[in-house]
């Protein structure tokens, strides 16, 4: 059975869930009780045959955008003071940084990031390690959660 509640706001939230067909539960959102009730009886009866509406699909199966090293580090710049210097590098570097998804960094992964700074690039030291140095600050996630 579907759980119908009333927001603060005044609209009405609809959560379905189905075990063995719902992956998660789903949400949706009503502006009467009625609609909302009607809404949900219309889903169920579709569950209970095993039929999963496209608008229900959509919602389950829609993948999320990767968080990426980049949605760090602009939260880093807005929170944390840095230098200026400090300040333009990281900011060069947030189109790079949004190619990086969270996930995927690893020690390995910094490993061939550095080592294609060094071949390909042909970056000094210096700058490679201000480059590596901006990105593992980002990382460190010790700024407030």
């Amino acid at each position: 059975m579907a759980t119908i509640r009333q927001r603060p706001s005044g609209t009405w939230e609809i959560i379905i869930r189905r075990k063995g067909v719902l992956p998660k539960p789903c949400y949706s959102s009503a502006d009467t009780k009625e609609e909302a009730e009607q809404y949900a009886e219309t889903l169920e009866r579709l569950l209970d045959q095993g039929i999963v509406p496209t608008e229900l699909q959509e919602q389950l199966y829609t993948p999320k955008k990767r968080e990426t090293i980049k949605t760090w580090a602009d939260r880093y710049l807005m929170e944390v003071h840095l230098s200026e210097s400090d300040r333009v590098l990281l900011n060069s570097m947030l189109d790079l940084m949004d190619t990086w998804p969270v996930d995927a960094v690893s020690m390995d992964w910094a490993h061939k990031w550095i080592q294609g700074m060094k071949q390909n690039e042909r970056l000094a030291p210096g700058t490679i390690r201000h480059k590596a140095g901006a990105v593992a600050s980002t990382t460190r996630r010790k700024f407030t959660e």
